[in-house]
């Protein structure tokens, strides 16, 4: 899942940093 980092199904969590 977290692989991907490109779904616009997922929410902005991927940037966790920001």
């Amino acid at each position: 899942m977290l692989a991907n980092g490109a779904q616009p199904a997922q929410p902005p969590i991927v940037l966790p940093t920001l």
